[in-house]
């Protein structure tokens, strides 16, 4: 999800990658781990199940409300949102 590399995700890309469809995201991601897949993938679940709009799971996700997705906004969201262990 960090396109450009730098440890933060903002809502542009953020929505980009949700709303690929599995095979274009293979497509991008192809040179990751399958584990960020499956990730997105329970995103967007968690996203249907709550019936939020994508903004709105990214504000839920950008933890200190500075308009990007670090890494402890993503590790939290995925332990306390999501509930990956």
């Amino acid at each position: 999800m960090d396109k450009n590399k730098i440890g933060l995700v903002d809502y542009p890309n953020f929505l980009e990658i949700i709303q690929m469809t599995t095979i274009s995201k293979k497509k991008l991601l192809d040179d990751n781990f399958d584990w960020e897949n499956d990730i997105i993938d329970k995103i967007k679940q968690w996203i249907l199940t709550k019936r939020i709009t994508v903004e709105e799971a990214f504000k839920c996700f950008d933890k200190d409300f500075d308009g990007f997705i670090n890494k402890e906004d993503l590790r939290w969201s995925l332990i306390n949102l999501l509930e990956v262990k």
